[in-house]
């Protein structure tokens, strides 16, 4: 489609009405997502917010996001809120900046090469299938979280591929705490009163335990690795012979596994909530998957032909996509939409609205994965979506985390169908990732006949939310 030109800014970038003292803040807090839905629906390039004492600019234009992200400058760097990551992450690829980043992303980048993105498939393939047996076990008609099963299969696939090592008897306790290290990171990013981490609070004490179950897992791989006589060649093989300390190794480990399993396994965890509401969709891609794969197990160059897939995890990370918003601190004073964007100030471009703007997407709200057909796609500007972000911090894993998702979703596809739980309602929870409120609980059934259409469930009737209630939903 035709990009409609955005609203110029005037002398100064707009500012929707707000409190005193504080502005938006409230709003943030209670609905961050609703908040800047409002600011892309004005049709203002830039709008500002002011959150107690930090101003914010929502970027609403495409060429504004690459500026930032893309283009050749100095003026942006990472803002305050990556200050509570660093409480878990330490100074991991995500966190770090400068001369650190640009060393650590060498000395990682190898292990995402085509030829490793080829072994790890039949890696993930064999956890995959283990997995899928684990689901052949269960009776038909049996119901759990979806996204708690993504999160342990994830899990051990990230293990696997990255350290060879098994983790699936650690994803549980090590899933939950994560799960809460995320929300206690959100969490502290959002107050204005930041309690030092030394003192005695409950929310503090939960903090230091589940850092300590995910430390303890990751060192006792470190450990393991040191007494091998023949270490396999894998990224945790590429890290320890940099010779780097144990603490920055911890911190590069705990970054990846991290973001090497979340944001997979959340993006697959909207994507069957979406089929289950499209039934239509989800046969298509059952049929494409039998066309290629018949009974065979999935290998690097069938991925490359099963473009309905591809088509359907794009589209699902377009309305949901896990990370949802990127924030940079202007360090230097610079020029946005023509405007002076004043040193201290935070950018933030939001993944979730930007997919969601009706200037570069016809029926935003709605589920079609032909939107992302080559000659539809071609015909929107590059940053109208950005998923994984952009410019030279572009995610390293994004081939990896496209090829997982895909692999999953097929592998699980030819022998299941999952439905939405009757009356069973889910919501966003936009933290750091754009997790399903309370999980997402499903229906498994069998697949037992070839290219035969699956029994779906309406949306309305499985209580599911449709993308634009879910949009509009409380959170």
């Amino acid at each position: 489609m035709t990009a409609v030109a955005l609203t110029e800014s005037p002398r100064a970038y707009y500012e929707p009405p707000g409190l005193p003292l504080v502005g938006q803040l409230f709003d943030a807090l209670s609905d961050p997502i609703e908040l800047f839905m409002r600011g892309m629906a004005s049709g203002e390039r830039v709008v500002r917010y002011r959150f107690g004492p930090y101003r914010y600019l929502l970027l609403n234009d495409p060429a504004d996001v690459q500026h930032v992200l893309q283009d050749p400058n100095k003026s942006f760097g990472k803002s305050p809120s990556y200050h509570a990551l660093k409480l878990i992450l330490g100074k991991g690829l995500v966190t770090s900046e400068g001369e650190l980043w640009k060393k650590q992303r060498k000395l990682a980048q190898p292990a995402f090469h085509h030829g490793s993105l080829v072994r790890f498939v039949d890696q993930m393939q064999g956890c995959t299938k283990d997995f899928a047996k684990q689901w052949q076990s269960l009776a038909a008609g049996t119901t759990f979280d979806v996204h708690e099963q993504m999160m342990q299969l994830t899990f051990r696939i990230v293990g696997q591929t990255l350290f060879s090592t098994d983790l699936s008897q650690a994803a549980g306790e090590v899933g939950e705490a994560l799960a809460y290290l995320l929300k206690f990171a959100a969490d502290r990013t959002e107050s204005l009163l930041k309690i030092p981490t030394w003192a005695p609070t409950v929310g503090n004490h939960r903090f230091k335990k589940a850092l300590a179950v995910v430390d303890e897992v990751i060192y006792q791989v470190i450990e393991q690795r040191r007494g091998m006589k023949d270490p396999p060649h894998d990224l945790l093989g590429l890290l320890m012979s940099a010779d780097m300390p144990a603490e920055q190794l911890r911190d590069e480990l705990v970054t990846l596994a991290l973001a090497g399993h979340e944001t997979t396994a959340t993006a697959l965890s909207w994507t069957w909530l979406l089929l289950s509401q499209h039934p239509d969709v989800a046969r298509r891609a059952r049929q494409e998957v039998l066309r290629v794969a018949e009974d065979q197990p999935i290998n690097f160059s069938m991925l490359g032909q099963l473009q309905e897939v591809d088509r359907i995890v794009q589209e699902s990370m377009r309305l949901y996509p896990p990370v949802w918003g990127l924030e940079r601190q202007v360090r230097g004073d610079d020029q946005i939409a023509g405007q002076t964007a004043p040193k201290g100030d935070i950018v933030l471009m939001c993944q979730y609205s930007m997919h969601r703007d009706p200037r570069f997407w016809s029926n935003p709200e709605g589920f079609d994965p032909d939107r992302f057909l080559p000659e539809r796609a071609q015909a929107r500007p590059r940053f109208s979506y950005f998923p994984f972000g952009g410019g030279a911090r572009i995610c390293i894993g994004k081939a990896f985390a496209m090829m997982e998702a895909k692999l999953i979703l097929a592998e699980l596809l030819r022998s299941f169908e999952l439905s939405l739980v009757p009356g069973f309602r889910t919501a966003l929870d936009p933290g750091v990732t754009l997790r399903p409120k309370a999980g997402i609980h499903m229906t498994l059934k069998h697949i037992t006949h070839g290219l035969g259409q699956p029994v779906g469930i309406a949306p309305d009737q499985a209580g599911g939310l449709s993308a634009t209630q879910a949009a509009r939903s409380p959170l």
